[in-house]
């Protein structure tokens, strides 16, 4: 299955291309030293949308991939990167959380986290057009918010969400692997925030909300999130 299609966007030859080569697995020497919880791991470019980050999370393992995939998770694999696409919630889904939880949290293995909208069938309930961008920043806040939390985060509940980021950055590195799966995903499903997150609570259950990508060094993981 090829590489979802953004909504409204066509895309040139070159710019398929030109994704092809951004996708491609980096070759790592040693991870990257984590910085302080307050502060985004990266090098975010504020020139136009471009951001640049350096991924140091490792290849999910190919038996992973194909449990995935025997479960029904979209499997493609070309010029050494594996595209794996769930939904969150379905039998794929599941066995790539349970992969994230073998991860100690004092271990180093931070994926990066994108948010981006895809198209669906016509039978799929998607957000008026003019929501899409707001509903996006609300999405991409919450990546923020949670990219450094820790297990001990919730031992009194589910934290409450600061204010949606009038300008949230569009990859974020998780610095704890298993936070960066249903933990956070289902929060993007149900923010629990009406008031600060009214874009996403307003729409119906069922609703199309957007696609978080993870990227690991050679593979990239694609779920799908629809409102609760």
């Amino acid at each position: 299955m090829s590489t979802p299609r953004i909504l409204g966007q066509k895309r040139s030859r070159s710019a398929v291309a030109r994704e092809a080569y951004q996708s491609s697995p980096l070759t790592v020497v040693s991870p990257a030293p984590r910085a302080p919880s307050s502060t985004q791991l990266g090098t975010i470019t504020r020139r136009g949308t471009s951001e640049t980050m350096i991924m140091t999370a490792p290849r999910i393992p190919r038996a992973v991939a194909l449990r995935m995939k025997m479960a029904g998770a979209s499997y493609s694999h070309q010029d050494g990167l594996t595209l794996l696409t769930c939904t969150l919630g379905d039998a794929a889904q599941s066995i790539y959380e349970e992969y994230l939880r073998t991860f100690p949290e004092d271990e180093s293995i931070d994926p990066v986290l994108t948010v981006f909208p895809v198209d669906h069938p016509a039978t799929v309930l998607i957000p008026p057009p003019a929501q899409l961008g707001g509903i996006l920043r609300e999405a991409r806040s919450i990546l923020f918010h949670y990219h450094t939390l820790r297990s001990a985060d919730f031992r009194n509940g589910v934290p409450a969400l600061p204010p949606v980021l009038a300008v949230p950055p569009g990859n974020v590195r998780f610095q704890h692997a298993a936070m960066s799966g249903t933990q956070v995903l289902s929060r993007i499903q149900n923010p629990r925030d009406p008031l600060q997150y009214p874009l996403i609570a307003s729409l119906p259950a069922g609703s199309y909300i957007c696609t978080v990508k993870a990227s690991w060094i050679g593979t990239h993981t694609d779920t799908h999130v629809f409102r609760a």
